[in-house]
């Protein structure tokens, strides 16, 4: 009889709250959750105190951020975790380079809403703002592409004023970013693969407005990755979503359901 790999065999198990917890103080910046600080009247007398500033989710619209979405507003909704994110933003790149870019920014929107997060699209405006023009065929698109997104998403946390976007990335990911750097040849640096957290960074570009520059404000914002040490996470969701949302994976074009789990 034809085998069947182990994989298909092991149904994968959901992240539990305190499994997400986990994850997410793994990839707690160096001095801790950036704070702000404000300040509260109370009839003549005023009072200074710190909070929590938002965290913000490169969000596509697609299975794995969506229940990266999920999972951080839940912590931000509870009591038990005063230190971590209290408040989620989630932030979908319109590449502008398709029909179905505009459907899943209509996705995005109506998920972000459902799950109670401040939702925010950036539009990529080839040949305006930094952006180069818009490629053509013979153009490497998903360098370009990348690029502009990134560009697009942290000009959306300096316009918000927020100091940490999560991605969604995930194990298998993981393993696809080292095969694809070990073809490209890179250094074992590079075939170290993603970091669970790591500062922007200045970027590439070549000065301030051009793509892929962020400058010295780069090295004081913070890319997080929770979701790293754990394998494709589809099925993580709980009864929050009941038996209605359904995403369109932004690989294989296919629509999926998010599974329901008690």
């Amino acid at each position: 009889p034809r085998e069947t790999p182990l994989r298909s065999m092991v149904k994968p198990l959901p992240i539990t709250e305190n499994q997400f917890v986990y994850l997410l103080r793994r990839c707690t910046p160096p001095h801790g959750w950036p704070h702000k600080i404000g300040t509260q009247y109370i009839q003549r007398y005023s009072s200074t105190y710190t909070f929590l500033k938002p965290i913000a989710v490169a969000y596509s619209a697609g299975a794995d951020s969506t229940c990266l979405v999920f999972l951080l507003q839940q912590i931000a909704k509870s009591k038990y975790y005063p230190d971590l994110a209290r408040e989620v933003h989630a932030i979908f790149v319109n590449h502008h380079l398709q029909a179905a870019n505009h459907e899943m920014a209509k996705t995005a929107r109506r998920t972000s809403q459902m799950l109670g997060v401040r939702d925010h699209e950036s539009d990529i405006l080839w040949g305006e703002y930094g952006f180069p023009p818009r490629p053509g065929p013979h153009d490497p698109i998903e360098e370009i592409a990348r690029n502009a997104r990134y560009h697009a998403l942290f000009r959306s946390l300096q316009w918000k004023n927020i100091d940490v976007m999560a991605f969604g990335h995930h194990a298998d990911d993981q393993v696809e970013t080292a095969l694809m750097r070990w073809v490209k040849g890179s250094s074992a640096l590079g075939l170290a693969g993603m970091p669970a957290i790591r500062r922007w960074g200045m970027g590439h570009g070549k000065g301030k407005d051009s793509l892929g520059w962020f400058g010295e404000d780069g090295m004081n914002r913070w890319i997080v990755r929770p979701f790293l040490p754990v394998g494709k996470v589809c099925p993580i969701v709980n009864s929050a979503f009941g038996s209605g949302i359904v995403i369109k994976s932004s690989r294989t074009g296919s629509w999926q359901r998010v599974k329901h789990i008690s």
